[in-house]
C-alpha cells in the first residue's frame, strides 16, 4: 500500500504543471518495482515516504549499487525517486531518512538523484524547464532549492542538445556536414550500415558490447548487465524503427552504433493523465497520436557508443549524419541528444560542430556522510 502511495505521487506533485507528461505506468513500474526492474538483482535499497495529516507529501529511495562501487572503487550510496511538495521540513525529513539508512550500510557519500541506476532516470533538471523528451526526467524548479538546503553540492552536470532541421537549414551547415562525411567515407575503409531488424537480438548484443567498452570511463557509468540489456531491448523495441539505427564499421570491425526512437512524450501529452485510468486505454490513445493523427515529429537518441580506438577519425560524425538523414526521411524535424556529461568534451565539440543547441541541463548532487 505504501508503495502505491509512492508510485502515484507524481500525479499529485505535477498535476498543475503544463510541462509534465504522465509516464506510462508499465514503464514506471519497470523502474521502481522490485519484481520488474532487473537492477534489483544487484541493488540494495529502501523506499521512504513522508506523510502529513495522513496525506503523502514526499518520497525518496536510498540505494547502494555494488556494481558502481566495484567499477569506481569507492563506497557511495545514492538517493532517487525524490518527489516532494514545496516544503523544506518534509524534504529534510526525507533526506534524513535516506542518509540514516545509508549510514547503516557504511557508505561514505550520497549522490543523486539517480532512479535507480544510470540506465533509468539520472540527474535533477536545473535548466530547460520545457516539456521533457521520452524517458527523460522532469522536475519542479523548487527541487533544486530543497536539495541544496539539505546540504548537497554539485557533483556533475549532464547536457542535452536539440538538432532542429529548420534552424540548421537556415544556417547552411548541413552542406558542410555532407562534405565532411563524404571525405571520411571516400576510401571505403569506414562504412555505415543500418540496424538489421531481422536480427535485433544479435544487434543488441553488439550494442551492449560496444556500449560497455565505450563508456567505461564516463562519469557515473556502470556496466550494462545482460538482464538490463534485455529489459532495454524490450522497452525500446516496442517503438524502435530499425531505419533509425546504424552501425559504423572500420575495415569490417564494428566501431560504433547509434539508435534513435520517436519522442513518445509528444503523443503522451495528448493522452488522459489520471493515474488510475486503465493502461490499455492510454496505450490506445498513445498509438492514435503516434500512428494515426501523428503528433511525433521529434526523435531522441537513447543509446550510442564509439569504441575508444576509433575516436577522433570522424566515426561520431557519421553516426549523426546517418541518423539525421534517416530522421528526415521518416518525417522527423528535430533530434534530441541527452545526458552528455560536461567533461565529455569530445562529444560536446561534435554537438557544437553540428550546430546542435544546448537547451537542457541535469545535475547530480553529492554530500559526504
Amino acid at each position: 500500500r505504501d508503495f502505491q502511495k509512492l508510485f502515484n505521487l507524481p500525479w499529485k506533485i505535477y498535476r498543475d504543471d503544463p510541462n509534465w507528461v504522465a509516464p506510462l505506468r508499465m514503464l514506471r513500474a519497470g523502474i521502481l518495482d522490485r519484481k520488474e526492474n532487473p537492477a534489483w538483482h544487484y541493488l540494495k535499497g529502501e523506499y521512504f515516504i513522508a506523510e502529513r495529516n495522513g496525506e503523502v507529501v514526499g518520497s525518496i529511495a536510498a540505494i547502494v549499487n555494488p556494481l558502481h562501487n566495484k567499477h569506481w572503487n569507492e563506497n557511495a550510496g545514492f538517493f532517487g525517486a525524490f518527489e516532494c511538495i514545496d516544503d523544506a521540513e518534509a524534504s529534510a525529513g526525507l533526506f534524513k531518512a535516506a542518509e540514516n539508512w545509508l549510514r547503516e550500510q557504511r557508505v561514505d557519500i550520497i549522490r543523486g538523484p539517480v532512479t535507480l541506476t544510470v540506465w533509468e532516470e539520472y540527474g535533477l533538471l536545473v535548466h530547460g524547464f520545457e516539456p521533457p523528451a521520452f524517458l527523460i526526467p522532469y522536475h519542479r524548479p523548487y527541487y533544486q532549492t530543497l536539495i541544496e538546503q539539505a546540504g548537497f553540492t554539485k557533483a556533475a552536470d549532464t547536457f542535452s542538445y536539440i538538432y532542429d532541421w529548420n534552424d540548421v537549414a537556415k544556417q547552411g551547415t548541413y552542406e558542410r556536414f555532407n562534405k565532411l562525411a563524404a571525405r571520411i567515407l571516400r576510401d571505403g575503409t569506414i562504412t555505415v550500415r543500418p540496424v538489421d531488424g531481422k536480427r535485433l537480438k544479435e544487434e543488441f548484443l553488439l550494442f551492449q558490447k560496444i556500449f560497455n567498452e565505450a563508456w567505461s570511463e564516463n562519469y557515473g557509468f556502470i556496466p550494462m548487465t545482460d538482464a538490463e540489456r534485455d529489459a532495454i531491448a524490450q522497452s525500446v523495441g516496442l517503438i524502435f524503427n530499425p531505419k533509425l539505427g546504424c552501425v559504423v564499421e572500420v575495415r569490417g570491425d564494428p566501431a560504433a552504433f547509434m539508435i534513435a526512437i520517436p519522442d513518445m512524450n509528444q503523443a503522451l501529452r495528448h493522452v488522459h493523465q489520471m493515474p488510475r485510468q486503465l493502461e490499455a486505454f492510454r496505450l490506445i490513445e498513445m498509438l492514435w497520436h503516434w500512428k494515426i493523427r501523428r503528433k511525433t515529429d521529434r526523435a531522441r537518441i537513447p543509446l550510442l557508443g564509439v569504441r575508444e580506438q576509433y575516436r577522433k577519425i570522424g566515426v561520431d560524425l557519421l553516426l549523426y549524419k546517418y541518423i539525421i538523414d534517416a530522421m528526415r526521411d521518416n518525417g522527423y524535424n528535430s533530434l534530441y541528444a541527452g545526458w552528455i556529461v560536461e567533461t565529455n568534451t569530445n562529444t560536446t565539440k561534435v554537438m557544437d560542430n553540428l550546430k546542435m543547441r544546448h537547451f537542457r541541463t541535469h545535475r547530480i548532487y553529492e554530500k559526504p556522510l
